[in-house]
């Protein structure tokens, strides 16, 4: 078990100076303390290669305390267990924040259950392919960029520029121009989409409110007689409800 018991709060940094592939580490991590976060820092480097830096919990995550998850790198909960959540009433009883980096979610209940409440501050929440993802609340903030993707489904999702709203939408696995400094999608894995970043994601209720932004990645419009692997060419965004906040005005960026 990776007992994380401190009154003050206390980080994990995980530095991956070697690692050339995602780490796993099946164990129990217990958030434990009084009112404070844990977080969870991968990667400390800040180059265009410390993207890729991947550390995955595939064990269960569980306790009453806040995970924070900070460092440009990924770090992926799997498990279809993990029960936790922080006591605090209000806007301290934030269950995930996300302070830097991207977030992965590879099951629905990866992040606690729909109960809990998800902060992204600076950073990327990404669903794996085929989750659809339980919590409800997924808020953004006036801090800094906020962006989600991935290749699974969200049930609500709002975009633009209010106080709780994520910044950005940008389908697959991308970190681009809506993280500064780069301006430019960081392109992961070894190939097809996967490298290109590109992603094939639904938000079933997506509102866009003014000064949203949608990061729309293209290789090519030409998939072939092979219409199914359609999003390995551009991204694609689904939704069954689209509505527009007043006045809203998207920003539509897109990479070649």
């Amino acid at each position: 078990n990776l007992d994380l018991v401190n009154t003050g709060g206390q980080t994990v940094e995980l530095g991956f100076t070697t690692a050339t592939t995602a780490q796993t580490f099946s164990g129990t991590v217990d958030l434990s303390g009084t009112g404070t976060a844990t977080t969870i820092k991968v990667s400390s480097g800040t180059g265009s290669g410390d993207y890729n830096d991947e550390q995955v919990f595939s064990g269960q995550v569980r306790g009453s305390e806040t995970l924070t998850k900070s460092g440009v790198g990924r770090l992926k909960l799997s498990n279809s267990g993990n029960d936790f959540a922080n006591a605090a009433a209000g806007a301290a009883g934030t269950d995930v924040i996300i302070n830097d980096g991207t977030l992965v979610a590879a099951h629905a209940n990866a992040l606690g259950g729909a109960g809990n409440t998800v902060v992204v501050n600076k950073g990327k929440l990404e669903l794996e392919g085929g989750v659809s993802l339980a919590n409800t609340s997924i808020q953004g903030s006036a801090s800094g960029k906020s962006m989600v993707g991935g290749d699974g489904t969200f049930s609500a999702i709002t975009v633009g520029d209010g106080t709780t709203d994520i910044k950005a939408i940008s389908p697959g696995r991308g970190i681009s121009s809506s993280l500064t400094p780069s301006n430019q999608q960081v392109t992961l894995g070894t190939g097809g989409a996967a490298a290109n970043a590109m992603g094939n994601l639904t938000v079933t209720n997506l509102t866009f409110n003014d000064n949203a932004v949608f990061d729309w990645e293209i290789s090519d419009f030409n998939s072939g007689a092979n219409q199914s692997s359609f999003n390995d060419e551009f991204d694609v965004l689904n939704f069954d409800t689209l509505t527009f906040g007043t006045s809203a005005v998207v920003d539509l960026n897109i990479f070649s």
